[in-house]
């Protein structure tokens, strides 16, 4: 009986660690910015066979400067907050993460290597 007991305590432990290890997939995209508006694609958000969607990204800036805004609006080469190269920016619940919009702000074309994960949701 008693290792009856231990095999369904190891059987649950392995399947909250599968479960939770499920919720911190990460995805990532290469996403090219150029003279049109782009934003995350969705199946970085909600990648398939992942039952939770992501809800945080962090976008790193190479090559170029961008402008960007959260609210769903593309901006343009002179409206939108500006991420230099080198910056990191932080999208921290999916509704930023579905509506952003990034646009080159130069005459060059920049990259933004994207990584999205599930963050477990915390308070009320």
């Amino acid at each position: 009986m008693r290792k009856l007991w231990i095999g369904l305590l190891v059987l649950a432990c392995l399947a909250v660690a599968s479960s939770a290890s499920a919720q911190r997939q990460t995805t990532f995209e290469a996403l090219t910015v150029s003279t049109s508006a782009v934003g995350i694609t969705s199946a970085i958000l909600r990648p398939p066979g992942q039952g939770l969607q992501n809800n945080f990204c962090t976008a790193y800036v190479d090559g170029a400067n961008v402008r960007y805004r959260f609210d769903g609006t593309a901006p343009t080469t002179s409206v939108g907050a500006i991420a230099l190269s080198g910056d990191t920016v932080s999208i921290d619940n999916l509704e930023q993460a579905t509506a952003i919009r990034f646009i080159r702000d130069d005459s060059v074309d920049a990259t933004l290597e994207i990584h999205c994960w599930r963050q477990p949701v915390t308070g009320a």
